[in-house]
C-alpha cells in the first residue's frame, strides 16, 4: 500500500471518529452546563474539564486502531459494522443525558455499547493486536462512564 493511501485511510478513520463524536456532542452543550450542575454525583466524579480532553484522545484512539485493522485486513463487513454500530451507541448516549435529561436511557444505551465496544475489541485485537490496544482504553472509559452513569441514577 501507498504511503499516501495510508494517510487517507488514517484520516479518513479520524475523521470517522470525530464525526461521531461532533455528532454526540450535539444538543448536549447546554445540558452539560446547566442540568448536569444540579444533579448528585458520585465521589468519583471527574472535574468538568476532564470529559473534554479525554473524550478527545480516546476517539483519536478508537480512530487510530480502526486504521490499523483496516491496514491489516481491508475493510471487512462484520468488523466494520460492529465499529460503526459503537460508534453510533456512543453518539446517542450525550443527546439522550444531557439533552434529554435522561439518565436512565443513557445508561441502557451505555450497557449496550460496553458490550458491543467488547465485541468490536475482539474483532481489532484478532486482525492486528496493536490495535486492539489502542482500542483498550476506549473500553476502559466506558466501564468507568457507566458506573458514573449508573451512579447517577441512584443519586437521583
Amino acid at each position: 500500500m501507498s504511503k499516501a493511501k495510508s494517510i487517507w485511510m488514517l484520516a479518513s478513520s479520524l475523521g470517522l471518529s470525530y464525526f461521531a463524536a461532533a455528532l454526540g456532542s450535539l444538543g448536549s452543550i447546554s445540558g452539560i452546563q446547566t442540568w448536569f450542575e444540579t444533579l448528585n454525583k458520585p465521589w468519583f466524579t471527574p472535574p468538568n474539564w476532564v470529559f473534554g480532553p479525554a473524550w478527545a484522545l480516546l476517539y483519536t484512539f478508537i480512530g487510530i486502531a480502526a486504521w490499523r485493522v483496516w491496514l491489516a485486513q481491508g475493510v471487512r463487513p462484520l468488523t466494520t459494522s460492529i465499529y460503526l454500530i459503537q460508534l453510533a451507541l456512543n453518539a446517542v448516549w450525550s443527546p439522550i443525558f444531557f439533552g434529554l435529561e435522561k439518565p436512565l436511557g443513557a445508561l441502557l444505551i451505555l450497557i449496550a455499547l460496553d458490550g458491543v465496544a467488547a465485541l468490536c475489541l475482539w474483532q481489532f485485537a484478532k486482525a492486528d493486536r496493536i490495535a486492539g490496544y489502542w482500542f483498550l482504553p476506549y473500553l476502559l472509559w466506558l466501564g468507568f462512564a457507566t458506573a458514573l452513569n449508573l451512579a447517577i441514577v441512584i443519586l437521583n
